[in-house]
């Protein structure tokens, strides 16, 4: 038999009722839901820095080395409290591109943001391109170029159907047909896509978006689910809808991002489509990611699928150059990476 409850402990047990309800009401955040955590050491907001000169101490530049180096990292201008998402995020932190004749900062919850490089070699943000005044609109990071035709693809993502948009816009920067693709069921974390001459191919994986655990800080936006089988789905560049698309299961076949992919020479039906597979993509949001360069070749007639390991070595977010975007490419070069 247990002890009568002592008046001080019951008193105690009392006052602690208010913490308990607060707890269950508003729980403590997830550290990937937490701002204090996500924008701390090494992604913490940095301010505005100004030009300086780098003199060259020994030896020169090669005289074909044209151009500007620029590394963008995160910079919120808002860590909490309200804000509004017309205005966008300003976390313009992973991507570079330049297309319409215009340099942009790319990241995947927002817009693009043109920006320029001054004659004193300063950068300054000329604003967020608005192609179209949706609601929480956003494109991806890795958008392509097709070099014989000036056009730019790339995506948009949403929470709700459709979960995944296809892009293109003119040489002018023009927005044409989009393309809703209903045949994805559920929200999932997709990054990055390729273009060959006649396609779109994309790479849903068994990452998927978990908004219910963020709502209530139990969670990250981003969780792994074991019984999902990736797949990858390829659609025509210029289709009008979706009704094209064809998918075709790549078991254990996981990406962030995409190197190249191509029309085989030898056969106009097989695509060949490169990319690091995440080998730890269980343990990925816990910083501790393996991946080994990987090569996909998929008949889009007969549906057959092989696949082989180009490297095995750590390696993620591959280069090229983006004169090869979509041809075939030989040369590959990849830096350890978690985010890019």
């Amino acid at each position: 038999m247990s002890p009568p409850l002592s008046f001080s402990a019951f008193f105690s047990t009392l006052a602690s009722l208010p913490h308990l309800l607060h707890d269950i009401l508003d729980p403590p955040l997830h550290p990937w839901a937490d701002p204090t955590h996500v924008y701390a050491g090494n992604m913490a907001p940095v301010g505005e820095m100004e030009p300086i000169d780098c003199p060259i101490i020994e030896g020169k530049l090669p005289v074909s080395l044209k151009g500007v180096y620029i590394r963008n990292a995160s910079a919120p201008k808002i860590l909490t409290g309200h804000f509004n998402l017309m205005n966008g995020f300003g976390v313009a932190n992973t991507g570079l591109a330049f297309f319409a004749s215009k340099l942009f900062a790319l990241c995947d919850s927002d817009l693009p943001y043109e920006i320029n490089l001054t004659k004193v070699g300063d950068i300054e943000t000329l604003g967020r391109w608005e192609f179209e005044k949706k609601f929480m609109s956003n494109m991806n990071a890795h958008p392509k170029v097709d070099l014989d035709t000036k056009e730019t693809f790339a995506f948009s993502w949403s929470l709700t159907f459709p979960y995944l948009t296809l892009l293109r816009f003119d040489e002018n920067g023009v927005k044409q047909n989009e393309v809703p693709i209903s045949s994805i069921k559920q929200p999932c974390f997709i990054h990055d896509f390729a273009i060959t001459k006649r396609f779109a191919v994309f790479h849903e994986t068994q990452l998927v978006y978990s908004l219910g655990k963020v709502v209530t800080g139990s969670g990250s936006l981003v969780e792994y689910e074991p019984n999902k089988v990736p797949r990858i789905g390829i659609l025509p560049k210029y289709a009008m809808d979706d009704s094209e698309l064809k998918w075709f299961p790549v078991p254990g076949f996981n990406t962030i991002h995409v190197l190249n992919a191509w029309e085989s020479e030898d056969d106009e039906n097989e695509i060949v489509f490169v990319a690091p597979n995440i080998l730890s993509v269980d343990n990925i949001f816990n910083l501790k990611i393996y991946a080994s360069l990987g090569k996909v070749k998929i008949n889009i007639k007969t549906g057959d699928v092989s696949r082989e390991k180009i490297s095995p070595r750590n390696l993620e977010f591959g280069s090229i150059n983006p004169s090869h975007v979509g041809r075939q490419t030989r040369a590959r070069g990849c830096e350890k990476s978690l985010w890019a």
